[in-house]
């Protein structure tokens, strides 16, 4: 089954990729180029999520990839464009940079010295953000300087001095969160860290994908060539009472 999972990843993966690859869009405006721009890329980086939850680590989903690939594609289109998804596009900035983070503290990314200005370019986006998200915001810039300082990621000097430059006026945007909500915490990397080894996914059933598809799964099983001992794996599967 863990195969057949990291098949089906995979498969999904390179749709997105294929699609970038296809600009023959018809008759659509920047917002909407916008739009799949970002989505495209940002379902990546959940894909990615979805295979580290089931210990598959597939080359191709390096999230550090993923977040150059956004960032190009972002370089490219008019900022009223990008500023009309509001909070969708804040959302999905922090979504891709966190994946990065996670990346490097789970030693699941090669270590790549472009990874440091790649996380800032990132917190620039979220950061320039018309009306911003202080709490996205506060959470990213936390997570950054944790994994600057654990040592897994060296950051150039240029970078550092800008990141020390902003980060103090972040730290009293988080106390000021706190203060409105007292119940919440920030964790330390060393407890995210303790936190993500402890716990424990539940079991990949591709059953239920395959019993109750979305429309994501209905594709990539239409689109999977099977030979005759597949489709009876499959229909073995779908036949099987929950």
């Amino acid at each position: 089954m863990a195969a057949v999972a990291q098949n089906c990843l995979e498969l999904l993966q390179q749709k997105l990729l294929d699609s970038a690859d296809n600009d023959d869009w018809g008759p659509i405006n920047e917002v909407q180029r916008a739009d799949m721009f970002v989505t495209r890329q940002w379902m990546r980086a959940v894909l990615w999520r979805a295979a580290l939850r089931f210990g598959i680590v597939i080359p191709s989903m390096n999230p550090i990839n993923i977040a150059k690939d956004f960032l190009s594609l972002v370089s490219e289109l008019p900022k009223a464009a990008l500023e009309s998804h509001g909070p969708t596009l804040e959302f999905k900035t922090f979504e891709i940079a966190t994946a990065v983070i996670d990346a490097i503290a789970s030693d699941h990314s090669a270590q790549n010295d472009s990874s440091g200005p790649i996380l800032h370019q990132l917190r620039d986006i979220l950061s320039s953000c018309r009306g911003g998200n202080r709490t996205l915001l506060s959470l990213l810039t936390i997570r950054m300087d944790a994994i600057f300082n654990s040592g897994r990621m060296l950051e150039q000097e240029s970078d550092s001095a800008a990141f020390e430059a902003n980060i103090a006026s972040t730290f009293q945007d988080t106390a000021e969160l706190l203060t409105s909500q007292p119940n919440l915490t920030m964790p330390t990397y060393q407890f995210m860290e303790g936190q993500a080894s402890q716990i424990c996914w539940p079991p990949l059933d591709l059953g239920y994908l395959v019993r109750s598809p979305s429309p994501l799964t209905r594709m990539l099983l239409e689109s999977m060539p099977r030979d005759i001992t597949e489709q009876d794996e499959i229909q073995q599967i779908i036949e099987t009472p929950t």
